[in-house]
């Protein structure tokens, strides 16, 4: 059974735009690893600089090794540094009803 990944960031205002730009130029890389079904990026309708991921991975292992293989590259920091607070990270499972 596949695995979700909702992550909430809150952008500077001002970093707003180079946050768009990274990530638009990493979806691609994100979308071809290995285990990565699935990612869409939205911003919350009452405040553009609150975005939201939800990923979908074959594993929360796969995601795992995705998020240390951008830790790696140095790619984390630098979005990290656009953040207005620490990032939040919560994975979740389907229930079958």
């Amino acid at each position: 059974m596949s695995v979700r990944m909702i992550l909430e960031i809150s952008i500077k205002p001002e970093a707003g735009a180079d946050m768009e730009q990274g990530l638009r130029a990493a979806l691609s890389e994100t979308r071809a690893f290995d285990g990565c079904i699935s990612v869409d990026v939205m911003r919350r309708v009452d405040n553009p600089n609150a975005w939201v991921l939800v990923e979908e991975w074959d594993t929360q292992g796969d995601h795992e090794r995705y998020m240390q293989w951008r830790t790696e590259t140095g790619m984390l920091a630098k979005w990290e540094a656009m953040m207005a607070s620490p990032p939040t990270m919560t994975y979740l499972n389907a229930v079958d009803m």
